[in-house]
């Protein structure tokens, strides 16, 4: 990262946080990720409720890719997200897979 200063401000060069899309390890030989039909539901406990729109699901989603739970979160294997949140003494998040017959 890099800075400059001027008069009264300073420019920061900003770090391209977006990684590069790689797909070559969804290929089903290399990910043994389940490419059985699912559904996936998300529960948060939170301290403090927040605006449903507001909790992003893409990055856990591309986790269980990842982590080759599934072969990919295409719509062919995703059928369904949902999620729901309730108040709880500490924040955590219950992730449920339901695979189902195609």
């Amino acid at each position: 990262m890099a800075y400059e200063k001027g008069d009264n401000h300073i420019t920061v060069s900003i770090a391209d946080v977006e990684s590069t899309p790689r797909h070559d390890a969804l290929r089903a030989e290399e990910n043994p990720g389940s490419d059985q039909r699912c559904c996936i539901h998300f529960h948060h406990r939170r301290r403090r409720l927040c605006d449903t729109d507001g909790i992003s699901l893409k990055y856990a989603i591309d986790g269980l890719v990842a982590g080759s739970l599934l072969r990919d979160d295409n719509a062919h294997i995703v059928k369904e997200i949902s999620q729901s949140q309730e108040i709880g003494k500490a924040d955590e998040t219950v992730i449920e897979i339901e695979f189902i017959d195609n």
